[in-house]
């Protein structure tokens, strides 16, 4: 997890200054950089996988709200009421063509999954251990779980994001806004393997 954080905040600090000092984001960079031949089919294929890459987190990230909805009930016809109003909220958002709205709606999410997290901590107790599970180490085949991780918390979606955000910003700005979010990742990431 560690590793995971420090790899993801580097990564948008590195895109959040491109684009505040740049005057360009991360996408219209890559874009300038690969206008023609070789190098524009490079860009067509990158984005190939951004899709792809972002289909598949968004079905991952479906999967845990279905997995969420189970906490409230085992009724199928709420379940699905709910999954259901997860794609129009999601849209609606979206549509609100703004990124501090999405980042707004972020930070709300985060700081109620903080409490919640804590609540259940408070609740259920640690499990023994769980100290030495915040100092890195790669256990027996263990290297392609942490790259899972890695790849879920530095995925390109969130460069491009990231760098978008970071439009008509400062740097201080964005690094406190990095900060924030990878030490908030690192922090769920590690709540979620209680």
């Amino acid at each position: 997890v560690a590793v995971a954080v420090a790899v993801a905040w580097s990564l948008q600090d590195a895109a959040g200054r491109l684009t505040i000092e740049g005057k360009r984001s991360l996408g219209q960079a890559i874009q300038d950089l690969s206008p023609s031949g070789a190098k524009a089919v490079a860009r067509h294929a990158l984005t190939l996988f951004v899709l792809a890459g972002s289909v598949a987190y968004e079905c991952n990230i479906f999967s845990g709200v279905a997995s969420g909805v189970e906490l409230l009930t085992d009724e199928s016809a709420i379940r699905l009421a709910f999954l259901w109003l997860n794609g129009p909220l999601c849209c609606a958002l979206l549509l609100a063509g703004s990124t501090d709205a999405v980042s707004a709606a972020l930070g709300v999410v985060a700081f109620m999954l903080a409490v919640l997290f804590g609540a259940v901590v408070a609740a259920c107790g640690l499990q023994p251990g769980f100290v030495s599970g915040l100092v890195p180490s790669f256990p027996p085949k263990s290297v392609p779980d942490a790259l899972g991780l890695m790849g879920t918390t530095a995925v390109p979606l969130n460069l491009l994001l990231g760098s978008a955000i970071a439009k008509g910003g400062t740097v201080a700005a964005m690094r406190e806004g990095v900060a924030a979010a990878s030490l908030l990742t690192g922090i769920f990431s590690r709540c979620s393997s209680l």
